[in-house]
């Protein structure tokens, strides 16, 4: 992943932390499972993305471009921006489901590790707020594909 999307990530995840910290943010039960349904849509959207991507003149054009400095593929960025923002996703999902859990206290191997609801929620935002920026970096690619798709369709 390029380095500016890295720091970016990094910086967006900073600052909603902070936002979390700062104004006392909670996730409550209710909103961690609208999370936890909203991080399954955005998971299947990447899916949705995959597929889209897997027969098309566009993904067979990346393949043909190599990047000299890096010596990779074009197609190959495409599957590792892919790859994060699915991990990325899959590991947003059980964090909330492990966090939630503790904060029900209701399995015995749970019960014995302390947390603060302080320190955790506003790190549950920081992780959502990344995670809308990924889809918003893999909507502008969709469509950035899209338009390149018509050009290569047009010739």
């Amino acid at each position: 992943m390029d380095k500016k999307y890295t720091k970016k990530s990094i910086i967006i995840f900073v600052l909603a932390t902070s936002i979390g910290f700062l104004f006392g943010l909670e996730v409550t039960d209710r909103a961690a499972m609208s999370l936890v349904a909203f991080f399954s849509v955005v998971y299947s959207f990447y899916i949705l993305s995959t597929s889209i991507l897997f027969g098309s003149r566009y993904s067979k054009e990346m393949y043909q471009k190599i990047d000299e400095k890096n010596k990779k593929r074009g197609i190959h960025y495409i599957k590792n921006y892919l790859r994060r923002f699915g991990r990325f996703c899959i590991f947003s999902v059980a964090a909330i489901i492990i966090f939630a859990l503790m904060k029900l206290n209701s399995f015995s191997f749970l019960k014995n590790i302390s947390y603060s609801d302080v320190i955790i929620d506003p790190i549950l935002f920081g992780i959502s707020a990344v995670n809308v920026y990924y889809m918003i970096l893999m909507l502008k690619f969709i469509t950035d594909a899209m338009v390149e798709e018509s050009k290569l369709n047009k010739n």
